[in-house]
């Protein structure tokens, strides 16, 4: 069973359907779990699966209620291995699995967590105890796993995120979207995509869209995705006086239409795992600008398939695009070499396999055999 904290429109959870679409039914009979109730959109995405979701309800704060209700579900469908993503739910599927005698527990990391310091204790113990194995996204986030809890090399596992990439490889027209977006054909068009929230840093691709405005060049910006500070950034467009420049969609099912779209894609993170969005990018061939944080560097090979620049700032951040905007045969070479890339070694399909031979290996209590990432 898989357990997340939230089936909403992340790229967790793009994550997790595409492993559960992906497991061989003759090995695997994978079902999920959501702690928090699911975007109504993403109900409608799990109903081709042929899996039982599950919702439980965590409401705020901590329910110490959670780990038994949740024990009662792995007992009553007799689950023999969970994956829970990310910490949050980790820490309830942790305990409960503990309760219902439930012995293979593998913890997926997304993003670090050091934001929350306080629960390092917790963190330590579960790590330690209430887990068998520990996948990570990035060697990024291996490393801060191994260093801050002190866990032996061989029980975290790095599984670079993976997607479909036939969907973004194949040329699509734009010319409905350019007319549904209010954006001129030729015009620039600099896109971002990630949830409204502290983490993505949305406000300082605003601010370096603002600096590149005034250079005078027929540009929009387009911010892909809801979240809690939305009108925040509204607000903050109007304020800098590019409102009519910046097209802020929602929340959109048609990534790889819009991708094409892009001429240059920005990701303008704090603090990051290792993004689904970038991933998305390179396998459309996108010329890409993100922020030097978490796994970024690393599936960008370092400035090979990409432009890196420090957080938090906008005038670096303008600078990069500005510079690819203004050489398209650099801007080019970057997506051709990203889209081959991605094409090779990030796909859903390996991305599955790995998983697939970690739970095999879990379940048949050969894990400390599975060999650890290089």
């Amino acid at each position: 069973m898989f357990v997340v904290p939230c089936l909403g429109f992340g790229g967790l959870e793009r994550v997790v359907l595409d492993l559960v679409r992906g497991l061989d039914r003759s090995r695997f009979e994978p079902s999920l779990c959501s702690l928090l109730e699911p975007h109504t959109g993403m109900i409608e995405a799990t109903r081709d699966l042929n899996i039982a979701v599950h919702v439980l309800p965590k409401g705020n704060g901590v329910n110490y209620f959670l780990p038994f209700r949740l024990s009662s579900l792995f007992m009553r469908k007799r689950v023999h291995l969970v994956n829970a993503h990310d910490i949050g739910a980790t820490l309830y599927a942790a305990a409960a699995a503990r309760l219902a005698g439930v012995r293979h527990v593998v913890h997926t990391d997304h993003s670090q967590i050091l934001t929350k310091r306080g629960f390092l204790p917790v963190y330590r113990w579960v790590f330690r105890h209430g887990i068998s194995h520990a996948t990570v996204v990035s060697e990024h986030l291996r490393r801060y796993l191994l260093d801050t809890f002190s866990l032996p090399e061989a029980r975290v596992t790095t599984i670079p995120n993976g997607i479909d990439v036939e969907r973004f490889a194949v040329p699509l027209d734009t010319s409905s979207l350019h007319r549904e977006l209010g954006i001129r054909e030729g015009a620039l068009v600099i896109g971002s995509i990630g949830r409204l929230m502290e983490q993505k840093g949305m406000e300082y691709l605003l601010q370096a869209f603002a600096r590149l405005s005034r250079r005078g060049s027929d540009m929009k910006l387009v911010i892909v995705g809801e979240g809690e500070l939305r009108q925040d950034l509204e607000c903050l467009a109007r304020h800098l006086q590019v409102s009519d420049r910046v097209v802020f969609t929602g929340i959109r099912n048609d990534i790889p239409h819009l991708m094409r779209l892009f001429d240059v894609f920005v990701l303008p993170s704090l603090w990051e795992g290792q993004p689904i969005t970038i991933v998305e990018a390179m396998a459309a061939g996108r010329a890409i600008v993100a922020t030097d944080v978490g796994g970024n560097a690393e599936i960008l090979h370092h400035g090979e398939f990409g432009v890196l620049v420090p957080p938090r700032d906008e005038n670096a951040l303008a600078d990069a695009i500005d510079a690819l905007l203004s050489d398209a045969a650099r801007a080019g070479g970057l997506g051709k070499r990203a889209a081959s890339h991605a094409e090779r070694e990030l796909t859903s399909a390996s991305m599955v396999r790995r998983y697939e031979e970690l739970f095999a290996a879990i379940a048949m209590g050969r894990s400390a055999a599975y060999p650890p990432s290089p």
